[in-house]
C-alpha cells in the first residue's frame, strides 16, 4: 500500500495525483471546538508538489538505511572482544577533521571568495554556530534566540501563543493505511516504550546559556514583537511535535513546523540586547 499510486504510466498519472495527498483538518472531539473555522484540508497542495506520501515513503527508505548501518555497528560492537573498540571505530572527531582541512585546501578553487563583499566568505573557513526562531529546530527552548537575552530584554518580549489542546489526537485515518496493509507505525510501537528526548544530557552543553553577569550597556529595547507559533517549544519536526495548534490556526490536525517566524522590530523598537557565548575569531 505504501508505493500505490506513487509510479503510475502516463495514462494513469491523472489517477496518482488524486492520491498523492492524504489529510484533514479537522476530526470533531466532544471536548475541543476549535474557535477558527477549520478548512477541509492541509493547504499548499500544489501540483508540483510530491505530496505527503512521497514523502513518508522516501523517509522510510532513508530510516531503513540508517537503521540497517546501526544494526551492523550493534554487530561489531556485539563481537568485539569484551564489548571493547578501538578509537578509531567509533570516534568521528578525525574524520571530520580531515574532511575539514580538505574542505579548505580548495576553497581558494571555489566560489567562497565570491561572498567576501557580504561578509559572509568566513562561513567557508570556520564552523559555525547558530540560535534562531524558525520552526522546525532541534531543542526549540534552547536553540531559539531568546535564550541569549539579558532578562531584563527577555522581559519585553511577549511569549508565544499557546496551544489550545493538549496531546493526544483522536484517531486520524489519514495517518494510518487500510486495515489489510502493513502498518509500520503499530510495528515500531509494539516493541519498547518510546521517550521522546527532547532534553539530552549534551544539550545544554551545546546551547550554552549566558552568565549575564553584568547590566547591559544600552537601554533595552521595548518594541521588538516575537511572531512565531503556538507552542513553538514543541516545533522540532519530531514525531512528538505539538506545534501550530494556536486559537487562530485554521488546520489544527495539520501542525504544520514549517515556519519563518522571528522577531520583529525597527528604528523605533530600541535595541536588542544579546549576550553571546563563545565568540571566536571576533566573527559574529
Amino acid at each position: 500500500w505504501a508505493e500505490r499510486y506513487m509510479e503510475c504510466a502516463n495514462d494513469l498519472k491523472k489517477i496518482c495525483g488524486e492520491h498523492k495527498y492524504e489529510g484533514v483538518c479537522w476530526i470533531d472531539r466532544p471536548d475541543v471546538t476549535p474557535s477558527t473555522k477549520q478548512s477541509d484540508h492541509p493547504g499548499g497542495r500544489a501540483g508540483w508538489h510530491p505530496g505527503n506520501r512521497v514523502h513518508q515513503l522516501k523517509g522510510r527508505v532513508i530510516a531503513f538505511t540508517f537503521l540497517q548501518a546501526l544494526k551492523e555497528a550493534l554487530s561489531i560492537w556485539n563481537e568485539a572482544n569484551n564489548y571493547e573498540l578501538s578509537d578509531d571505530q567509533w570516534h568521528v572527531t578525525p574524520m571530520y577533521e580531515e574532511a575539514r582541512t580538505k574542505l579548505n585546501q580548495i576553497v581558494a578553487q571555489g566560489t567562497c571568495h565570491e561572498y567576501a563583499d557580504n561578509g559572509v566568505d568566513d562561513l567557508c573557513n570556520f564552523p559555525m554556530k547558530a540560535r534562531t526562531e524558525f520552526t522546525p529546530r532541534a531543542y526549540p527552548s534552547f536553540s531559539n534566540i531568546r535564550t541569549l537575552m539579558h532578562p531584563k530584554m527577555l522581559q519585553q518580549i511577549n511569549p508565544a501563543p499557546d496551544v489550545i489542546y493538549n496531546p493526544p489526537d483522536v484517531f486520524n485515518p489519514s495517518l494510518h493505511p487500510p486495515e489489510d496493509a502493513v502498518d509500520v507505525l503499530s510495528i515500531v510501537e509494539a516493541g519498547p516504550v518510546y521517550q521522546p528526548v527532547l532534553l539530552p544530557d549534551y544539550v545544554t552543553d551545546y546551547y550554552k546559556k549566558p552568565k549575564f553577569e553584568t547590566p547591559p550597556k544600552v537601554p533595552v529595547g521595548k518594541g521588538v514583537y516575537l511572531d512565531t507559533y503556538a507552542g513553538d517549544d514543541w516545533c522540532d519536526g519530531s514525531v512528538d511535535s505539538w506545534c501550530n495548534r494556536g486559537a487562530k490556526d485554521g488546520c489544527l490536525l495539520s501542525h504544520h513546523n514549517d515556519g519563518r517566524n522571528g522577531l520583529k522590530f525597527d528604528g523605533y523598537s530600541g535595541w536588542v540586547v544579546l549576550n553571546l557565548p563563545d565568540v571566536r575569531n571576533g566573527l559574529v
